[in-house]
């Protein structure tokens, strides 16, 4: 993120998965550091999940992804700012087969806070073209 009058930070991740057939799962962890509103920012996550293709018909295809984000380390001003507990990032991705080199895509995605409540979601949509 940057908006460079408040705030300047980026977040790292990394990740190891394994593939066991259809399913992949991943590990791995976030750190993010920076500057939040003049003040310093530093966050470091857990994170781990899965992700699985699907075909419903034969022209409907999708991926659903769910990850679960641990993050009990944040510190924000001079002590911890957010005791976020457990989060779940649930994305889904549609891909409606209109011909040989043009999908239509529809994607759900969004943030839940585990005990607490929906901290954001989106809805996008679009084209993937083969060229």
């Amino acid at each position: 993120m940057v908006d460079f009058n408040r705030n300047f930070f980026n977040t790292t991740t990394a990740l190891q998965s394994q593939r066991f057939g259809k399913v992949t799962v991943m590990g791995g962890a976030n750190f993010t550091v920076g500057v939040m509103a003049k003040e310093p920012f530093s966050n470091l996550s857990a994170v781990g999940g899965g992700f699985a293709p699907f075909k419903a018909s034969k022209k409907l295809s999708g991926n659903l992804l769910v990850l679960g984000v641990y993050s009990p380390f944040t510190k924000f001003y001079e002590g911890k700012w957010w005791d976020s507990g457990l989060l779940l990032v649930p994305f889904s991705s549609w891909d409606y087969t209109i011909s040989k080199n043009f999908k239509y895509n529809v994607s759900l995605s969004g943030t839940y806070q585990l005990k607490g409540s929906v901290l954001q979601y989106q809805v996008l949509t679009g084209a993937k073209i083969l060229l």
